[in-house]
């Protein structure tokens, strides 16, 4: 299914009125208004309340993990042409929860180890508790870290860590540490070759340019990551200052708007603290390998993209909607999420193009930050032209071709 090439400015603006409206009955109003335009979308809005029949899920496991969607609040309300119909409507919605690559290589550790640590097994049985006997955790977040260093060693880890989450999900109890022992003796040779079967077609997936499309996600992610600290190291102007180049930066060379990172990197210049990531970048250019760190945290900032774009999948033919959750274990990953939480989603139905919305609004966002006057300056960059002139030039070679070159201005700075 072909993604949503562009959106006409009017579209978005429509789009934008629905999904950041202050309440469920706002944007219930703003969709009927824009009905024409909105014909083939679909929002799915976040709140409080609990009269919606769509409940998210959000919790903090044992051992320091965390589980959630990428959402606010905890119930989802879904806004489509149905809406205008008056009548009672039921909508058919899928779950699915998703392990980073920190979260599946525990329950590989707990089914092949020997001697499992008790810090493993009582994380093993939090993953388990949250899905719940009989749900599987689904294995592509972590099949798609992993496939950045695609060799021999992360195939045969990535074939064991879903063999072990495959028979982890059939157990009636939580596990304890004879289930290792049982896996190792009874179950291990069928689920390496149910792994071995998914595997085989994940391969196929990526000699079909999966691997290059993530790739390129990464990077656009990477580029801001990496002229943040440009911006960081090469100035002493204030951080309102660099935060307008961050900004300019994004319309002017990556040519688009990207809220969730921009939140991130805010952090990382203006030291605010509210992120593990952003500390740990707060020094990188300390460490022996700053490159490695930043290339590691662009994935763990990719993650939640990542989650956004499956929202729009469609596993069983007929579902209206698909909500990921996510669990980790990796406290960057999880300061991310909650930094960044969703206020909506709007869905091109026809074509699975997803747009994020997150619970702030990034023009009032960025005035608080920088000032009136600069806002002052920078708000053409959020008008009809601006749309325009970012989506016209939009292009995955020249994001490529701008990171290679930042990372040698980075090199450079360092090494002084």
């Amino acid at each position: 299914m072909s993604k949503l090439d562009s959106i006409d400015y009017e579209t978005a603006q429509a789009i934008n009125e629905v999904a950041m409206a202050a309440d469920r009955r706002e944007a219930a109003g703003a969709y009927r208004r824009h009905a024409a335009l909105l014909k083939n979308w679909r929002i799915v809005y976040a709140d409080t309340s609990d009269q919606s029949m769509l409940q998210t899920r959000r919790c903090t496991l044992a051992g320091g993990g965390h589980a959630s969607s990428l959402f606010r609040g905890n119930a989802l309300w879904l806004l489509d042409e149905n809406l205008l119909s008056h009548r009672p409507l039921e909508f058919v919605c899928g779950m699915g929860t998703y392990l980073d690559s920190n979260a599946a290589s525990l329950i590989r550790s707990f089914a092949y180890s020997d001697n499992p640590s008790q810090e493993v097994g009582t994380k093993v049985g939090a993953i388990w508790e949250f899905l719940g006997a009989g749900n599987i955790a689904n294995p592509y977040l972590y099949l798609w870290e992993a496939q950045r260093h695609w060799n021999d060693k992360t195939i045969k880890a990535c074939h064991e860590a879903f063999a072990a989450n495959h028979v982890l999900a059939q157990e009636q109890t939580m596990p304890g540490v004879e289930w290792g022992r049982r896996y190792r003796a009874e179950l291990r040779e069928d689920a390496e070759a149910v792994a071995g079967t998914f595997l085989t077609d994940f391969q196929r997936r990526l000699d079909d340019g999966l691997g290059d499309a993530l790739a390129g996600e990464v990077e656009m992610v990477e580029s801001m990551l990496v002229r943040t600290k440009i911006i960081e190291y090469s100035s002493r102007k204030s951080s309102e200052h660099k935060m307008r180049e961050l900004v300019e930066f994004m319309h002017e060379e990556l040519s688009t708007i990207m809220v969730r990172e921009l939140i991130v990197c805010a952090d990382i210049l203006c030291r605010g603290g509210q992120s593990r990531l952003s500390k740990k970048l707060n020094s990188v250019r300390n460490g022996p390998d700053p490159f490695g760190v930043l290339r590691n945290c662009a994935w763990d900032l990719f993650l939640p993209r990542a989650l956004d774009m499956l929202a729009g999948a469609k596993p069983v033919e007929g579902m209206d909607f698909y909500l990921p959750h996510i669990i980790t274990f990796d406290g960057d990953v999880k300061d991310i999420v909650t930094l960044t939480e969703l206020r909506s989603i709007a869905l091109h139905r026809p074509s699975g193009t997803v747009l994020p919305f997150f619970n702030l609004d990034p023009f009032s966002w960025i005035s608080e930050r920088l000032g009136e006057k600069r806002a002052d300056e920078l708000h053409p960059l959020f008008q009809e032209a601006a749309y325009a002139a970012r989506s016209a030039r939009r292009s995955r070679e020249s994001i490529r071709a701008r990171l290679a070159s930042d990372r040698e201005v980075l090199r450079a700075i360092i090494s002084q």
